[in-house]
């Protein structure tokens, strides 16, 4: 603890303590001339007719921490305020935080001591309410606003993880379309363009399977993220718009048949994978033409 203290009064020319003891305040202030100096004063106000015992045994305990803390024996002088509250009134806690009041008015301004030695409980309740009134207010604007910032950081979670699947998902497609550039070879041309990549499951589907066509599956991603933002809900696997989804997968068609403009059409085929779903050679999904290796 007197590690701590030392720390804490580095560099610090006054320290007020208030000391809390059998239900009632008194306080406790060390002061010295300059933050190098190392003589230290103690002041002791109570505020009781008759001071208060359990109050100075308090203030000696802190009084010997702070020995520790500042390298110095200090000792609890007697009391030094000559006024006291009146009998029975409560009112001890005013009479700390007009000592306070006091010393910070002496520090930062250079304000001499105060004619009076009593708190004006009058003017000190007002200060008070109006502390505690902007309190309230910044309470009640937090408590507003509390909302919205939870919906804001909630959106902001959801399209970072929206952003990660969909980073996951073209990683895998890129990954897929890798492994059968090395692969396969099939052919591509206006007809059968959708079926550049895929399994035989969805690989000549127009429409529908997405389970390991890139292109389909990015179509649908895009075709989801836009129906959710429409929405204002989270990107739902399996919930968009068919004619979104026509849209991106145009798109996504447009580009690949310009690229190969200038180029052969004959790619990338199909290998015979020997699955039990792949389309027979007369079933009607079966690709028009193929060229193998």
């Amino acid at each position: 603890m007197a590690v701590q203290w030392r720390g804490k009064l580095n560099g610090k020319i006054s320290a007020v303590l208030p000391v809390w003891a059998s239900d009632h305040w008194t306080l406790l202030l060390l002061s010295r001339k300059d933050p190098t100096s190392d003589v230290w004063t103690v002041d002791y106000k109570d505020s009781l007719e008759t001071p208060s015992d359990a109050c100075a045994h308090t203030a000696k305990k802190l009084l010997e921490i702070a020995s520790g803390a500042t390298g110095k024996h200090l000792e609890l002088p007697p009391r030094s305020n000559r006024c006291t509250q009146p009998k029975m009134s409560g009112t001890c806690g005013y009479y700390v935080a007009h000592w306070i009041d006091a010393k910070m008015r002496e520090i930062y301004h250079n304000e001499p001591e105060m004619s009076t030695g009593t708190p004006i409980l009058s003017a000190m309740k007002k200060r008070l309410l109006s502390m505690v009134q902007v309190a309230e207010s910044s309470l009640t604007w937090l408590e507003t606003h509390q909302e919205k910032m939870d919906a804001l950081v909630e959106r902001d979670e959801r399209e970072k993880k929206d952003a990660a699947m969909i980073e996951k998902a073209i990683k895998e497609s890129l990954d897929m379309l890798e492994q059968v550039r090395q692969e396969t070879k099939l052919v591509v041309n206006e007809d059968t363009w959708d079926a550049k990549w895929g399994c035989p499951k969805c690989a000549w589907a127009k429409k529908g399977s997405t389970c390991c066509n890139p292109n389909k599956v990015r179509a649908k991603l895009d075709a989801e993220m836009l129906y959710g933002k429409k929405h204002g809900i989270p990107a739902e696997d399996g919930k968009y718009d068919q004619e979104v989804y026509n849209e991106m997968y145009a798109k996504i068609r447009d580009k690949i048949m310009e690229e190969h403009a200038d180029t052969s059409k004959e790619f990338w085929v199909l290998p015979n994978l020997g699955k039990k779903d792949e389309p027979s050679a007369a079933s009607k999904d079966a690709p028009a033409t193929s060229v193998k290796d």
